[in-house]
């Protein structure tokens, strides 16, 4: 049958995944409490077959070790069959003044009512990170194309590649939360498995 992917979930060891963005640990701490409510994982991790670099599916990981879990329902892919993208980055205005001291700005612009700063290089991500832990707050990630809401920051590191990705999963350097955005219908496979057989 042409056109058509078939997934296979399967149980992986938590401890050989790994992830390649940070999780937000108050999201991490609401998907493990709906994992308890529901008493299942309702869609699998996204792994990169060749490396367990978690493409999508940080938080539902961080969630499963909270939880003290020995296994992650997880779909194995091939990196070359799954779309990569990047985000825009949401911030509020009072972030302006660290991001122009801390970012690598290669163009600021107008977007709608918000104040759009594009980065250049792979560092810019490290940047973005450092940002974060002055405290200034990613409100939102939308998909490029979206219009911000007004008096916005919003901050636009390069378009991400499939190397930094599996570079910062393999050397323990983790981007930030949101950095990427991978594109398969496999995210969107519901296949519930019980946390009783993740234990």
């Amino acid at each position: 049958m042409q056109g058509v992917e078939y997934a296979f979930v399967r149980l992986v060891e938590v401890g050989r995944l790994l992830p390649h963005e940070e999780f937000v640990p108050s999201r991490a701490r609401e998907v493990a409490r709906s994992i308890l409510r529901l008493g299942a994982v309702l869609r699998p991790i996204l792994v990169e077959a060749n490396t367990y670099v978690v493409l999508d599916g940080a938080h539902r990981l961080a969630a499963l070790r909270m939880l003290g879990a020995r296994y992650a329902p997880a779909i194995l892919v091939d990196y070359a069959s799954v779309g990569l993208g990047g985000w825009l980055r949401v911030y509020g205005a009072g972030a302006l003044r660290d991001a122009r001291d801390l970012l690598p700005v290669a163009r600021a612009y107008r977007l709608g009512g918000a104040l759009a700063l594009e980065l250049e290089g792979e560092d810019s991500y490290a940047a973005v990170r450092a940002l974060e832990r002055l405290g200034h707050r990613l409100l939102a990630a939308l998909p490029p194309g979206s219009v911000p809401p007004p008096n916005a920051l919003v901050v636009i590191p390069p378009r991400p590649t499939r190397e930094l990705v599996l570079r910062a999963a393999m050397g323990g350097e983790p981007l930030p939360p949101k950095s990427t955005r991978h594109l398969t219908p496999l995210k969107n496979v519901y296949s519930p498995v019980p946390l009783s057989e993740l234990l």
